[in-house]
C-alpha cells in the first residue's frame, strides 16, 4: 500500500494492477532527437519516463493510464463521496469488515449509485432509503475497488503528453541535478499545459 495525499479523507490507496507510462520509448527518443538505432540509453530513458509520469500524476492528482486501485477509509466517508484518482471508468465493488465479526463482506450494488461522467472524479452516493452497513473499528475497514485513468496511453490528452516529454527532456539533459517536482514548479509552461487537468483537493 502507498499513502497518498490526493484525498484528505481516504487513508491509503493500493494499486492492484494496470497503470504505466504515458509515452513510449520511441516517442521520447524522437522528442529528445535521439536516433532510434542508439539504444545505450534506452534503460535510462525508460526509468526517467516512469519518473516523469509519476511526477505529472502527482501534480494532477490523477492517474493517466487506466489503473485499478483500492481506496481505503476507516468507515463510510458519507452519504456522498468522491473517489481520488481523477477520471473513473468503473467501480468494481465496495467491501467492508462487518462490525460484529470482522468478516469481509460486499455492499450490494442496489445500496448506492455511481456517477462516472465527471472528468475529475467518480462519485458514489447512497440510493434512496439506504444506509451504509456498520463496520469494524479496525483501520481501513471500508474500501472501494475502482479503475481510474484516461484509458490507454493513446487516450491521454496531448498537453499532458507534451508535459511528460518535456519533463523527461529536463531529467535527461540535467540528470541527477534536480528532482522532477522541482522542474515542474520552476517552469510556468508546465502550469500552462497542465492547469486545466488538475484535480482539486477532494473534500
Amino acid at each position: 500500500m502507498s499513502v497518498i495525499n490526493w484525498s484528505p479523507t481516504a487513508h491509503v490507496v493500493q494499486v492492484l494492477s494496470g497503470g504505466g507510462v504515458a509515452v513510449t520509448t520511441a516517442d521520447v527518443k524522437e522528442h529528445l532527437q535521439i536516433e532510434s538505432s542508439f539504444t545505450s540509453d534506452d534503460a535510462l530513458i525508460d526509468t526517467l519516463t516512469q519518473a516523469a509520469t509519476l511526477a505529472i500524476e502527482d501534480r494532477l492528482r490523477r492517474y493517466l493510464v487506466d489503473t485499478n486501485i483500492r481506496v481505503y477509509w476507516d468507515h463510510p466517508p458519507g452519504a456522498i463521496f468522491l473517489l481520488p484518482g481523477g477520471k473513473c471508468s468503473a467501480l468494481t465493488q465496495i467491501q467492508y469488515r462487518r462490525e460484529l465479526d470482522d468478516v469481509i463482506d460486499t455492499v450490494a450494488s442496489s445500496v448506492y449509485h455511481v456517477d462516472l461522467d465527471d472528468d475529475l472524479a467518480g462519485r458514489v452516493d447512497l440510493a434512496d432509503s439506504q444506509s451504509w452497513p456498520n463496520v469494524s473499528t479496525r483501520p481501513n475497514s471500508f474500501y472501494v475497488d475502482c479503475t481510474c485513468g484516461y484509458g490507454a496511453a493513446t487516450d491521454i490528452p496531448e498537453p499532458i503528453v507534451v508535459a511528460v516529454k518535456m519533463l523527461v527532456n529536463d531529467l535527461y539533459t540535467h540528470r541527477g541535478a534536480t528532482a522532477p517536482a522541482q522542474y515542474i514548479k520552476s517552469n510556468p509552461i508546465y502550469d500552462q499545459l497542465l492547469g486545466r487537468y488538475v484535480v482539486p483537493t477532494l473534500p
